[in-house]
This record gives structure tokens, C-alpha cells and sequence, in this order.
């Protein structure tokens, strides 16, 4: 096969296959409640992703974890008295 030829297929293949490859969806998390709840006043979640994506309005994230503190999106929770809700989040 001549290089032109490769070249011609790699990039045919890549335009059949890139689309498959970028698409995203939305994941709705719902409103979670835990009662007796005795831990901080000030509770926050944090999303980790575990590798690069892009997402639906075409915004790089990179991939972190706890021990380099990149993370993706910060979910900050309400506590009253003993009750800590999740709330939903997109």
C-alpha cells in the first residue's frame, strides 16, 4: 500500500469514527437526604474525572484526582441541624 494510500484510508476512517467518539450525555444525580448526619456544618463533594473528556457545550476537562486536587465540578451540600442534603445536580 503506497502512503497515500494509507493516508487516504486513516483519514476516511477518522471522520466516520470521530463523531462517535465526541459524544456526550447529561447525567441527572438526585436530591439524596442522610438524617443524623454529625459531621462538619460545611460539607462539599468533589468529581474526579479519571481521564480527559470533552463536554456537550465543548469544554475540555482534564482528568485529576484527590492527591494533585484537579477536579472536575465542586457540589456544595446543605446541612441543618442533623440532616446533610445532596442536592440534584446535572
Amino acid at each position: 500500500m503506497t502512503k497515500l494510500l494509507r493516508y487516504l484510508l486513516l483519514t476516511f476512517l477518522l471522520l466516520i469514527l470521530w463523531p462517535v467518539v465526541t459524544n456526550a450525555t447529561e447525567i441527572t444525580v438526585q436530591q439524596h437526604v442522610i438524617t443524623n448526619w454529625y459531621g462538619p456544618t460545611t460539607v462539599e463533594i468533589r468529581l474526579f474525572a479519571d481521564r480527559a473528556f470533552v463536554t456537550s457545550d465543548s469544554k475540555t476537562i482534564q482528568a485529576g484526582s484527590p492527591s494533585n486536587g484537579k477536579f472536575y465540578r465542586k457540589i456544595t451540600c446543605t446541612v441543618v441541624g442533623t440532616t446533610l442534603t445532596i442536592n440534584q445536580f446535572i
